[in-house]
């Protein structure tokens, strides 16, 4: 279609360039063509996309969004003062909301000690390179153009006074914030179920520095296990080389996926000698994997994990960790 109407506006320009009278009825015939192909193409080309777009608000349960965008085409002429909106975190909940609030209603300002959002799914994949750590964030100011941006963190919260008090990271950056409506969507910390030595003795995978702190371990580890082996310490290079991930959740399968696929596709290459010392194992309390899903899908992971030289071991629980 794009070359159709390319060719048709070349001989337009060209039926024009050969004479007066004749060729200028030419070309309007010309243009007319071209009009009406593109009014064609451009009525199946929208067509198309508010059908995606419509299948997306229907997946998301967003299609309130429509009735939401069509009252705001006539807010133009609106005097009265902004609504103040205090968002307190930068994950998946509190862009979301923030980014569907029109800014002719809500004044917003999303408050965060961390001033970008990252794709969750992909950090199992900054742990072994897969994914390079700085392709799966966004700086919030870009996320959330319409919205106000404070890299401070939240200290207290002053409900009959409606302020939020906040403290960036240097000595006397204390800042209050009015509000009219406040949102808190700070996520949560990772659980460690009452564990001894869990929260002093094991990485967590949940934000970027998580992921980041995880490879550097894994690869001075190989390190160290190298340096044991040309020492003949054979018994250190099995402990070293046996990483044990603890939930069998969709965090812990997909690290344990990315992990075999690593020792097997790049620390196996690099490091043949000790290729045949690394042991991943999979510790599960529960009787199958992905629980929250189906059993079939458990069922598969598990026998894809096992085919990959993973340890799995289910109905087991952890007791501590030194």
């Amino acid at each position: 279609p794009a070359r159709s109407l390319l060719f048709d506006c070349l001989r337009a320009f060209l039926a024009l360039c050969e004479g007066p009278y004749p060729q200028t009825a030419a070309m309007a015939l010309m243009m007319r063509r071209v009009a009406r192909k593109a009014a064609k193409y451009g009525v199946v080309g929208s067509g198309l996309g508010g059908t995606v777009y419509l299948a997306n608000l229907y997946i998301n349960d967003d299609m309130d969004d429509i009735a939401y965008f069509a009252r705001g085409m006539f807010r133009g002429s609106l005097k009265e003062a902004r609504k103040k909106v205090v968002v307190l975190g930068s994950g998946w909940g509190s862009l979301s909301f923030a980014q569907k609030l029109d800014p002719k209603l809500y004044d917003v300002v999303i408050v965060s000690p961390r001033p970008f959002f990252f794709y969750t799914p992909l950090l199992c994949g900054s742990t072994t390179g897969t994914v390079n750590p700085a392709s799966i964030v966004e700086p919030i100011r870009d996320s959330a153009s319409n919205c106000n941006f404070l890299h401070v963190t939240c200290k207290d919260v002053d409900l009959d006074a409606k302020k939020v008090l906040c403290a960036g990271e240097s000595p006397g950056s204390e800042i209050a914030l009015d509000y009219d409506h406040l949102v808190i969507a700070v996520g949560a910390q990772p659980n460690t179920f009452g564990i001894k030595g869990v929260a002093e003795n094991a990485f967590f995978l949940k934000e970027i520095e998580h992921g980041n702190a995880v490879r550097k371990q894994l690869l001075d580890t190989v390190m160290q296990a190298d340096v044991a082996r040309v020492a003949g310490n054979m018994d250190k290079v099995k402990q070293l080389l046996n990483i044990v991930v603890v939930g069998g959740g969709p965090t812990g399968v997909e690290f344990c996926g990315e992990l075999s696929d690593f020792i097997k596709k790049d620390l196996g290459v690099r490091f043949p000698e000790l290729k045949q010392h690394f042991q991943v194992t999979l510790i599960e309390a529960l009787p199958g994997l992905l629980t929250m899903f189906q059993k079939a899908v458990g069922v598969h992971v598990q026998e894809h994990l096992v085919n990959q030289g993973v340890d799995v071991r289910l109905n087991a629980m952890v007791k501590e960790a030194e």
